[in-house]
Parts: C-alpha cells; structure tokens; sequence
C-alpha cells in the first residue's frame, strides 16, 4: 500500500551563506516575533540602529532641538521599517531600490513596441529574447532555453485517499530526476476554449461532400460559426501552461523527456502535455503581455 508523507518541506538553497540563517527570537512566554527572523535580517536592524545613535550624537541633528530629533526619529524609524523588512519572497526593502530609480522616469515605465523601436526595452520585461520559427523553442535573454506546453494534470477533489498518495509520490520522484539548473514555470490562465482542429474538420468535411446542397452548406457554415464564434470566443476556460526552462538544450531535452515518460506511462503527474509549436507559443506571450 502507497503511503503518502505527512511532512514536506522547501530544500534550503546550496548557495544560501551565513547571513540566510534564521532564528527564533520569540521567548517561552510568547514574546517577541512568531515569524523567524535571518540573519541579514538582524544585521540590517543593527546597522539602523547604529545609524540613528550615529546621527543623534555625532551630527548636529542632536543639537537641533526636541521637534527636528523626533521628527528625525520618526522619519529614520519608517525608512529603517521600509529598508529593513522583508516582504513574503525574503527580499529586503533595499534590495528593490535600484529598480525604484529605474522605474521613476516615464521611459522606464513605458515600453514602446512599434516595429522601429528598439526591442531590448520589451526584452528587459518579457525575459524573451527570441522564438525559433522551426520548433518553437524560446530563447531567453540570460542565455537559457525552454519550451512551452499546454498540461493537464490528474488532481481531483473527488479522488481517493490512495490515488492522492500515488500522485504526490509520483511528483516527488519527478522532482527529484529533474536535471540540475531545469525549471518548470506553471502559468494558469482563463481564456477561450481550442477549437481549431473541429473547425479545420468543419471545414474539410464540407469540402469532402460528394453531393453539396444549400442545405448542407448552411449546415456546415453553421456549425464552423458555432465552434469559432461561440465556443471558441465567447465560452472561458481554465488551462495551465507550464514553460520548461533549462541552461541549454541538452538539459531541456532530459526535462522534455521525464515529461513525456510520465505521459505515456502512468500519467500521475501529467495527464497531458502538448508542446506548443511556434504561432501557438507566440499567441501565449501575446496573451501573457497584451497585443
């Protein structure tokens, strides 16, 4: 019988150093930060604190009277709070700052996509520096490669106790073949339904009739029109895409292959991936970034 983990966890990161460490600042009666805090953390709030006694007793702001030292007291205390805290990703306040600079001026928040601008300005956001009309592979701006699929997973709120601990066992020995530097980006988006293959049917179909009518004719035109127009425009639904991401093509293919193993044979994880070709790849940035 499959016996699914009780307990899972985030490996730490092999590059992560002394300063990443965190600790547990809360005592035994409950006082202090339920949240442990790092180490770059703490040193951050140190360095403020210096900073404030440095300013207070070594400038003139000290000097300057009760209403600039409180003023200069609370203005210190919201910057160090803004700096110094971490936000849900551990990204410290002063690690976004040259982004702020680069976002203040209107061409940094604005990128022009007309076809006689330059186009490292659309790179920067998108990631993407190219699409490679054969395949579709994508070509990132830090040298990386990846792939495009449209997936389909086996999760259900109806299944069995059973079937659940296959599957989580199944992911986490699919994680753990994953080539080293490969990963795999899930996007979930709402969008219109696939309908070109029944319409392209609708169509060869018409054109296949040995004896064609108005009837028929009308017949066939209106079925395209309900599978392009309606199901395929004004009808929503839920895919999940997920981009494959490796430091070169040798690694993306042990990626594409682990994908396509688990498809063909117990399909626990991926019930189904469809690699996007080129037009479909391009129609997915198009609908990530906006026409």
């Amino acid at each position: 019988m499959c016996l699914a983990k009780q307990v899972y966890k985030i490996p730490t990161s092999l590059d992560a150093s002394y300063v990443d460490l965190e600790f547990n600042l809360q005592t035994k009666d409950g006082l202090g930060p339920q949240t442990p805090v790092n180490g770059k953390t703490l040193l951050l709030a140190l360095v403020a604190i210096l900073g404030w006694f440095f300013f207070m007793f070594q400038t003139p702001v000290g000097d300057a009277g009760l209403f600039v030292a409180g003023g200069f007291t609370i203005t210190w205390l919201l910057l160090a709070i803004l700096l110094v805290k971490p936000d849900k990703t551990k990204r410290h306040g002063f690690e976004l700052i040259i982004s702020m600079i680069n976002y203040i001026p209107r061409s940094g928040r604005q990128a022009n996509v007309r076809l006689i601008d330059n186009v490292a300005t659309l790179q920067a956001i998108t990631g993407v520096e190219k699409v490679d009309p054969e395949d579709g592979m994508v070509h990132f701006v830090d040298g990386t490669v990846g792939r495009v699929y449209l997936v389909v997973g086996t999760a259900s709120i109806l299944m069995f106790d059973q079937d659940k601990a296959m599957i989580l066992e199944k992911v986490d020995n699919f994680y753990r073949k994953l080539p080293v530097g490969v990963e795999i980006i899930y996007d979930t988006v709402k969008e219109s339904q696939r309908t070109d293959i029944q319409t392209q049917a609708a169509i060869d179909g018409y054109k296949n009739l040995q004896k064609k009518s108005k009837g028929l004719a009308k017949l066939y035109k209106e079925r395209h029109d309900v599978l392009k127009y309606g199901v395929g425009e004004r009808f929503k639904s839920i895919h999940q895409y997920a981009i494959l991401k490796a430091p070169k093509e040798e690694s993306l293919s042990e990626g594409e292959s682990l994908i396509f193993s688990d498809v063909e044979n117990e399909g626990l994880m991926f019930k189904r991936a469809e690699s996007l070709r080129y037009h479909d790849t391009i129609r997915y940035f198009k609908q990530l970034y906006g026409e």
